[in-house]
């Protein structure tokens, strides 16, 4: 039990560091004011920043959630129970895998990542890596919906 327990207990501790991470993203907003994007004019600009800014509280919202998550687990022993269970499931690693598993997620989001470091640029590379990790993001949903219902 005390395996189970310190499993939810480092998601929780995870979840709490990138919690703190979009806040302090968040706080430092106005410092990036500083850095203007280089081409795109004055549109593209708020354009940017909003979207930055939407980045980092749709995160801090995310993080928020899975807080509450791992804090309603780690309030009984049998939602812990339930959630090792849950993880280790054979049914639902495979189902991972075959959607891609973390690599997907990891792959989308670093190239959003990239997509906002570009968009300081070049407004277009930042439309087109924005529109290609989202697109890869759909996809691993989209199999990870279809594998569920057929295996």
């Amino acid at each position: 039990m005390d395996k189970m327990r310190q499993e939810a207990e480092n998601k929780l501790t995870y979840w709490k560091r990138m919690c703190a991470f979009a806040c302090l993203l968040c706080c430092t907003s106005s410092v990036w004011r500083i850095l203007t994007p280089m081409e795109g004019g004055e549109s593209f600009y708020d354009f940017f920043q909003g979207f930055q800014i939407g980045m980092v509280i749709v995160l801090a919202v995310y993080c928020i959630t899975n807080i509450c998550k791992y804090r309603n687990i780690l309030s009984s022993e049998e939602r812990i129970r339930e959630f090792y269970i849950n993880e280790h499931d054979e049914r639902m690693a495979a189902i991972r895998e075959k959607s891609g598993g973390n690599v997907m997620d990891t792959c989308g989001i670093m190239i959003i990542m990239a997509g906002v470091v570009a968009g300081y640029f070049n407004p277009v590379v930042f439309g087109t890596m924005i529109i290609c990790g989202m697109f890869l993001l759909l996809v691993k949903k989209l199999l990870h919906i279809y594998y569920c219902k057929n295996i």
